[in-house]
């Protein structure tokens, strides 16, 4: 049970969430198209606070939740479903979870999942989330990876770097505080760098925006 008890299991933020406001509009508008959203970027570029921040704003239109699976320290894509399982509450039985027992589990709930740091274990993630996906339509998936997962329906959302502090001395004396992007190819912090659509299996990448609202499916969450 999440905070304030509403369901889920998401880590407070002990720092307010500067910067990468575009992009968390860009998250939740992809979140409206697709079930799986993949953050892609180098390491330490912000996709696992991004994926938190979309998840947290989006928790409240998820019947069960929003639930976090952080993968950083697993190696061994044996142990993924059940640290999935673990993740989910289940760790008193998740030793001898299997991908069947999961999606019985999740087939009749509503919840976000954000699956961490995939990029260790891609092949694996790919393949459970695809199964998981495919039985539980009230699943959505947050992924985070430095690799597209190449999951059929994926929308990738490419991470631009994060914004940082810049301060410059004017000629008269005293301290201008601004932003500057590390990289000047992003100034545009609601579009993500420029890549192909598409691949074999049929995963997008989020180029543009517009601020219209969620589809009409009434199966969808509503933020």
């Amino acid at each position: 049970m999440g905070s304030g008890g509403r369901p889920g299991r998401l880590p407070g933020e002990l720092t307010e969430f500067i910067g990468q406001r575009g992009e968390l509009a860009l998250v939740r508008q992809a979140l409206s198209a697709a079930r799986l959203v993949t953050l892609t970027g180098p390491g330490g570029i912000g996709k696992t606070r991004l994926a938190l921040r979309a998840a947290d704003s989006a928790r409240r239109a998820f019947r069960d939740g929003a639930w976090l699976t952080e993968l950083g320290g697993l190696r061994d894509p044996g142990l993924l479903v059940p640290e999935v399982a673990r993740s989910l509450g289940l760790s008193d039985q998740s030793g001898r979870w299997a991908v069947a027992n999961l999606s019985n589990y999740l087939a009749d709930r509503q919840l976000l999942l954000v699956i961490d740091q995939c990029e260790h274990l891609a092949d694996a993630c790919a393949v459970l989330a695809d199964a998981l996906l495919r039985a539980c339509p009230g699943l959505w998936v947050i992924a985070t990876s430095r690799h597209v997962l190449g999951v059929a329906g994926e929308v990738t959302v490419a991470v631009p770097p994060m914004t940082i502090p810049s301060m410059t001395i004017p000629a008269e004396g005293g301290i201008c505080c601004g932003t500057r992007r590390r990289n000047r190819r992003h100034d545009r912090p609601c579009s993500p760098p420029r890549t192909s659509h598409g691949s074999r299996s049929g995963s997008r990448t989020w180029r543009h925006w517009s601020p219209v609202g969620c589809p009409t499916d009434r199966s969808r969450p509503r933020w």
